[in-house]
């Protein structure tokens, strides 16, 4: 969905095999400062590889600045921050990217 400058977006995936019971789905904002050049986002996600085993869920929570130097390319950077199962244990990461369409 995008209205004006915000947009907002999701998924959720579930899958069943005779291996594991998957879930997995995230939701994103964005609000665009400079329509076309600059964006923040925010985004939730979850993952849980196996929902018969207690403790292997992973949330991720992200902060993003995207820079659109043109239709083609942009340059992404991300804070992010991992809660990983039972345990509660957190990192965090950066992470940059620079993106070029041919």
């Amino acid at each position: 969905m995008v209205h004006e400058q915000i947009s907002l977006k999701g998924e959720y995936i579930s899958a069943r095999d005779y291996r594991a019971d998957r879930l997995g789905w995230y939701v994103q904002g964005g609000y665009n400062f400079i329509p076309d050049k600059i964006q923040a986002i925010v985004k939730y996600e979850s993952y849980d590889a196996d929902r018969d085993i207690q403790g292997d869920r992973i949330d991720i929570i992200t902060l993003g600045l995207n820079w659109f130097f043109s239709k083609m390319t942009k340059l992404q950077i991300n804070y992010e921050h991992h809660t990983e199962g039972l345990t509660g244990t957190s990192e965090n990461a950066i992470l940059a990217q620079f993106q070029a369409g041919f």
